[in-house]
């Protein structure tokens, strides 16, 4: 059987996460705000606006679902594991072991972003 993972965490959390997350030459929030098409219906949504920092929550608040709702269609045969990042790495690592078998040490954060502090923090 396949495994599913979904990392999760508090919508509001995740969109500061974006909002600080940057590449060498760009910054991930305002390339998502540019995006079309992120959900159905974000036309009919948000029309043809920039999105906001609430617009991209509430798309991770559906990409979410959409996720929950595809393993429930392919289960039994897909397994489905989801994790919040919010709770304690040693905590997570022992049930992926448990369930998946990887070795607890592989879970961690490991995004940490020293030019921008509260990056790959909790």
């Amino acid at each position: 059987a396949m495994t599913l993972l979904l990392s999760t965490r508090e919508s509001y959390k995740w969109i500061d996460s974006v909002d600080r997350y940057r590449f060498p030459r760009w910054a991930l929030l305002p390339y998502l705000q540019q995006c079309e098409n992120l959900w159905p219906l974000e036309e009919a949504t948000i029309g043809n606006r920039t999105k906001t920092k609430d617009d991209i929550r509430r798309f991770y608040e559906w990409h979410q679902q959409h996720v929950r709702d595809v393993a429930a269609r392919y289960s039994p045969s897909l397994a489905f594991i989801e994790v919040d990042l919010e709770q304690d790495n040693e905590k997570i690592g022992a049930m992926l072991e448990e369930k998946i078998g990887i070795p607890a040490s592989c879970w961690g954060t490991k995004n940490i972003n020293k030019k921008y502090p509260g990056s790959g923090q909790k």
